[in-house]
């Protein structure tokens, strides 16, 4: 097989395994296996098409880098946290409390800086390694 074949079946390959992973990274090293590819059809040697191929990953790697948004993955995780609701079953004397949530205890204060109150309550933002918590509202009537 010639090599503008060999790197063509190389490049749809990694766009293939891109689709069923997610990560942008196979589409780079696709793009470089087509420039590759691209490199073999001109007639290049080999050491060429590896720099092609290098190159135009890299270029890639360098706008995949440059374009995705940035994401907090703490403040990922917080938004999943917020507005689920926690049962404060005791108040320590300084107002806050230990919650369970997700399976683990928590330490829990509430929103406005006031004393916490045996009930339901809803996670407002997650602070470290402490929940934030505001009163549920009740459901309104009709």
């Amino acid at each position: 097989m010639s090599p503008t074949v060999l790197w063509t079946i190389g490049g749809i390959a990694a766009a293939s395994l891109e689709m069923f992973t997610g990560t942008f990274y196979l589409l780079a090293i696709a793009l470089g296996a087509f420039a590759a590819a691209a490199a073999a059809f001109a007639g290049a040697g080999f050491s060429v098409q590896l720099l092609f191929f290098a190159l135009a990953t890299a270029a890639g790697v360098v706008g995949i880098r440059f374009l995705r948004p940035k994401k907090d993955e703490s403040e990922a995780l917080q938004h999943a946290d917020v507005g689920r609701e926690v049962t404060v079953d005791k108040v320590e004397p300084s107002g806050g409390a230990v919650v369970r949530y997700r399976g683990t205890l928590w330490r829990a204060a509430a929103k406005d800086g006031g004393a916490l109150t045996p009930g339901r309550w809803k996670i407002a933002r997650v602070d470290g390694a402490a929940l934030i918590l505001e009163p549920v509202e009740p459901p309104k009537a009709g």
